[in-house]
């Protein structure tokens, strides 16, 4: 499957793309991220909330943090098999939709599976 990726790449440089998986803050996420940026970097068990190590006002920053997070933007993981493929000469990937880390390597594309599956 890689070496079909890596020829579709070199046929089609700007045309040829692997697309994403948009990953969402989910409740469980969103408390272990909120930790993190409340400074927090230490091992929290499976069995403890986060917002147990936050005491006073601070546990309300936390919840406050927690609320805001959930269903926001994550980042983006690679789709196993979705490719997208652009027709016509005029057409080519804008340089802002690529996945910047570092595209060249993976020809990763912003375009969320459920939208490609749309068109």
């Amino acid at each position: 499957r890689d070496r079909i990726y890596e020829r579709l790449f070199q046929l089609y440089p700007s045309k040829a793309a692997r697309i994403s998986n948009h990953l969402h803050f989910r409740a469980r996420s969103a408390r272990r991220e909120a930790a993190r940026r409340m400074n927090y970097h230490h091992h929290i068990p499976r069995d403890k909330s986060p917002g147990e190590f936050f005491p006073g006002p601070q546990n309300k920053v936390y919840k406050d943090l927690v609320a805001e997070l959930v269903g926001t933007h994550a980042g983006y993981s690679l789709h196993c098999g979705g490719v997208v493929l652009l027709e016509g000469d005029g057409n080519h990937i804008p340089e802002s939709d690529w996945v910047p880390n570092p595209p060249t390597e993976n020809n990763q594309v912003k375009w969320d599976k459920r939208d490609c599956q749309k068109k």
